[in-house]
């Protein structure tokens, strides 16, 4: 289902119809159309099953909460500590409370520093004001805790203090978090990150029509295929056809004969970011004949 959805989000692109992420707030079990666009369901997240959405609804109203006010903690005290820890990370990871503007890092980190805690800690941070750290701290200098606990409590206020890694959001992470649990990614992509100044069409315009003596454009390799020419001037010789996705639509077939194949097959593989410079064929309108390559660079 992954490959159909990805393909499927691509077709929606290129028609301009708009796609968005899942939205804990809408609480819709499979995909539905809201104001005008296409959202993805809960349980179209890998790792959110049936019973995992059914456990989210319950828990929400058991707890009266309401998804369009509360706030990250109400969300992740209430909510994700009451599911199992792969859904809850999924959830985090594949944008389905970024209504809460904070990073996807920062929500997970705290996350699992909350999911440390036992039961009794949540109960007494659950309706102390502030920040995280400030939630913490209140517990070590007031809550019912015992001596080793404050210890450990006290590592986790110093490692918000300090994180141990990065907690930034990189449209590379984003991109990779949502191909994996939603099968494609809707908000980032990797192209994001590269420079791609000397493109001149993307794949959109591409398949919309677009004439031009010469076009470039960028775009992540999703397949390859190479396979042996029956005719022209060397039988036998291997050429590829290629698949590229630049967010704005897909390009299945991208050519490069014998000459280019053998010049840039080295560059040519799953993932790589590149830029090629070519033309339409005269032969079919839908592919692209590769003139010149090049690996973009970051």
């Amino acid at each position: 289902p992954h490959t159909e959805i990805k393909e499927l989000v691509q077709n929606a692109n290129e028609m301009d119809i708009i796609i968005h992420v899942p939205d804990l707030r809408l609480l819709n079990e499979n995909f539905i159309i809201h104001n005008n666009a296409i959202y993805f369901g809960l349980t179209d997240i890998k790792g959110v099953g049936t019973s995992v959405f059914k456990k989210l609804v319950s828990v929400i109203d058991n707890q009266k909460l309401d998804t369009n006010t509360m706030s990250w903690y109400d969300c992740l005290l209430q909510i994700l500590l009451n599911i199992n820890s792969t859904a809850a990370k999924a959830i985090i990871e594949c944008g389905a409370i970024d209504f809460f503007n904070k990073k996807r890092s920062d929500m997970l980190f705290e996350y699992n520093i909350a999911n440390d805690l036992t039961n009794k800690e949540v109960q007494q941070i659950l309706h102390i004001d502030g920040d995280f750290k400030h939630k913490l701290f209140r517990l070590i200098h007031y809550g019912k805790i015992s001596k080793n606990r404050i210890s450990i409590i006290q590592d986790y206020i110093d490692s918000i203090n300090n994180p141990p890694h990065s907690l930034s959001d990189t449209p590379e992470s984003i991109s990779d978090a949502e191909a994996c649990l939603l099968g494609c990614s809707i908000t980032a992509s990797r192209i994001e990150i590269y420079d791609i100044s000397l493109s001149n069409t993307t794949c959109k315009e591409f398949k919309g029509g677009k004439q031009a003596k010469t076009m470039i454009i960028a775009g992540e390799i999703e397949h390859i295929s190479v396979v042996k020419t029956k005719g022209g001037k060397n039988p036998g010789s291997n050429m590829a056809f290629i698949t590229i996705n630049d967010g704005t639509g897909c390009l299945d077939s991208v050519i490069f004969f014998p000459e280019q194949y053998q010049k840039y097959s080295n560059i040519l593989f799953e993932q790589n970011i590149i830029l090629i410079k070519g033309y339409r064929s005269k032969g079919s309108d839908d592919s692209f004949v590769v003139d010149k390559c090049y690996m973009a660079k970051p």
